[in-house]
């Protein structure tokens, strides 16, 4: 049984592997959450600090209106910079940190549909 424990509001809250797939359906889920969990109060522009910031439609990209400056919430992470989806990389951490064995990027390349490069690349960056 795979469970993950969250803290949100000084709260725990409790994954199973169906609460995981409800949770997060798509990138822009795991872009939200992603948010709430490294900046509870609003996500910050990394130059100016100021927090009126704007979505860009297409990418996970958000414009500071304050001074223009691009940032993304996965700068300064191991997500920085990734051509791998977020739901990809949500899956592939759920699935190599609750299984007792390890999780091979063989596993992964046929659990998540990924080249087995991809594969290997996200266990080894994780």
């Amino acid at each position: 049984m795979y469970s993950i424990i969250t803290m949100r509001n000084t709260k725990y809250e409790t994954f199973n592997l169906l609460g995981f797939q409800e949770k997060f359906k798509n990138d822009l889920d795991c872009e939200t959450y992603l948010i709430q969990v490294r900046w509870p109060d609003g996500m910050p522009c990394s130059k100016c600090r100021g927090l009126q910031l704007y979505r860009l439609r297409k990418k996970m990209k958000y414009r500071c209106e304050s001074c223009g400056h691009f940032t993304s919430p996965t700068d300064g992470t191991i997500l920085h910079k990734t051509r791998t989806p977020l739901l990809v990389w949500f899956w592939t951490m759920f699935l190599v940190a609750f299984d007792k064995r390890g999780h091979s990027a063989l596993q992964l390349e046929s659990e998540l549909g990924v080249s087995y490069f991809v594969a290997w690349s996200l266990i080894q960056r994780i």
